[in-house]
C-alpha cells in the first residue's frame, strides 16, 4: 500500500488520508461483505490495518513534533552512570540532520513517539469464517417436523423442473478492457494522480486500474541498499560500498566499488586514473547494475581487458602494464567464470 510522504503531511490531513483509504476499499469491494470469503475479508482488513497503523504513527510523530526541529532516529542504548548517556542512530538522509549537527553543545529535547500504545488489539480483527454460525443443538423443536401437522394435501403441487437457457447479457469486461484499465492506472500514476483518483466503474476494471497505478510506483520507486540507504536526488548512492577493490602502480590507479541492493542486484562504479591517457569516474547508480557481484566483476573485467588489449595505447608500459594485466585477469577467477 502506497503512503503519502510524511514530510508532506500535516496533522490536519491525516484524517482525510485515512478516509480516502476507506472509500477506496469500498470502491474495490467485488461483492457485499457477507458474501466475501474469509480470505478476501482478511485481505481487505490487512490493507486497512496497515493504513490505520501508518496514520496513527504519523499522527503521534506530528503531534509530538509540532513547531519544533525534529530529527527522527532509533534509540539503541541508554547507559546510566552519573547521569544518563543515550546513543541514538540517525539515518544519513534524515531530515534536519544538519540542524542537529549545528546544535552540538546545546540543550536538546528528546521525545519518545511510540505509536504502539495506540494500536493494541488491531491484530485481533479478522474476517468472518466461511462456515457461518448455525446455532447447533437448537435446530429442531421437541417434536421433529413441528409446524407440519396441519398441512392439507390439496395444497401440495406436483412440479417438474427444467433447466432454462441463460438469458444473453453482459459477460463482464473483456481482456482488452482489463488491459486498458491497467494502462490507464499506470498513466495516472506517471501523471502524479493519487490512488483515490480511480474512476467509478466495474469492480474488475477498478482493480486493474489500481494494479497499474501501483505498478508505476513500484517501477519508479528507488531501491534501498541492504543497509537501508536510498540514493540522493540525482540517483547516486552515497553509502559506503560493500566491496572496494584497488590497484595502483606509479601514477596509474584503478578503484572499483560495489554495493548490494535489497532486491539482490549489485551496483558498481569504476574510477580510472591516468589509464588510457585520461581520468574517468562513474558514480554508484542504477545505470551500472548486475544481477550478482560476480556478474558485476565480469562486466568490469571485460571492459578493462579492452583497455590493456590496446597495448601501449592504453597509457601503460613495462611493469605497470604487466601489473595491470594481472590485476584485471584476477578480478574473476577461472573457476568462478566457469560456474
Amino acid at each position: 500500500m502506497t503512503h503519502q510522504d510524511p514530510r508532506e503531511m500535516t496533522a490536519t490531513t491525516i484524517g482525510k488520508d485515512l478516509l480516502s483509504a476507506l472509500v477506496q476499499e469500498l470502491k474495490l469491494l467485488p461483492d457485499t461483505w457477507p458474501k466475501l470469503s474469509q480470505a478476501k475479508q482478511d485481505d481487505i482488513i490487512d490493507r486497512l490495518r496497515d493504513r490505520v497503523e501508518y496514520n496513527i504513527k504519523m499522527a503521534v510523530h506530528l503531534i509530538a513534533s509540532e513547531g519544533r526541529t525534529v530529527v527522527q532516529g532509533d534509540l539503541e542504548q541508554v547507559t546510566i552512570k552519573d547521569g544518563a548517556k543515550c546513543v541514538i542512530k540517525v539515518g544519513r538522509g534524515a531530515e534536519s540532520l544538519h540542524e542537529l549537527y549545528d546544535s552540538q553543545g546545546k540543550a536538546v529535547l528528546i521525545v519518545v513517539a511510540d505509536s504502539q500504545t495506540h494500536t493494541s488489539g488491531m491484530g485481533a480483527v479478522r474476517g468472518e469464517s466461511d462456515q457461518r454460525s448455525m446455532d447447533l443443538g437448537n435446530e429442531y423443536t421437541d417434536e421433529d417436523g413441528d409446524g407440519m401437522d396441519d398441512q392439507d394435501d390439496d395444497d401440495v403441487v406436483d412440479a417438474e423442473f427444467r433447466d432454462m437457457p441463460q438469458l444473453e447479457g453482459p459477460q463482464g469486461p473483456t481482456k482488452e478492457d482489463l488491459d486498458q484499465a491497467w494502462n490507464d492506472g499506470y498513466a495516472a500514476g506517471s501523471e502524479g494522480q493519487p490512488e483515490s483518483a480511480c474512476p467509478v466503474m466495474d469492480g474488475q476494471l477498478c482493480i486493474q486500474w489500481v494494479k497499474g497505478w501501483k505498478a508505476y510506483h513500484e517501477d519508479s520507486e528507488p531501491v534501498r541498499t541492504v543497509a537501508g540507504e536510498l540514493p540522493n536526488e540525482n540517483g547516486v548512492y552515497e553509502a559506503d560500498p560493500d566491496l572496494t577493490i584497488e590497484w595502483s602502480r606509479l601514477k596509474h590507479s584503478v578503484i572499483i566499488e560495489l554495493i548490494e541492493l535489497e532486491n539482490g542486484k549489485w551496483l558498481y562504479a569504476v574510477e580510472l586514473n591516468n589509464i588510457n591517457g585520461q581520468y574517468s569516474s562513474s558514480p554508484l547508480s542504477s545505470h551500472a547494475s548486475a544481477d550478482s557481484r560476480e556478474d558485476a566483476l565480469r562486466t568490469i573485467q571485460s571492459r578493462l581487458i579492452q583497455i590493456y588489449a590496446k597495448g601501449s595505447d592504453s597509457g601503460l608500459k613495462g611493469r605497470a602494464f604487466e601489473s595491470f594485466r594481472q590485476f584485471v585477469d584476477g578480478l574473476v577467477e577461472p573457476a568462478d567464470a566457469e560456474a
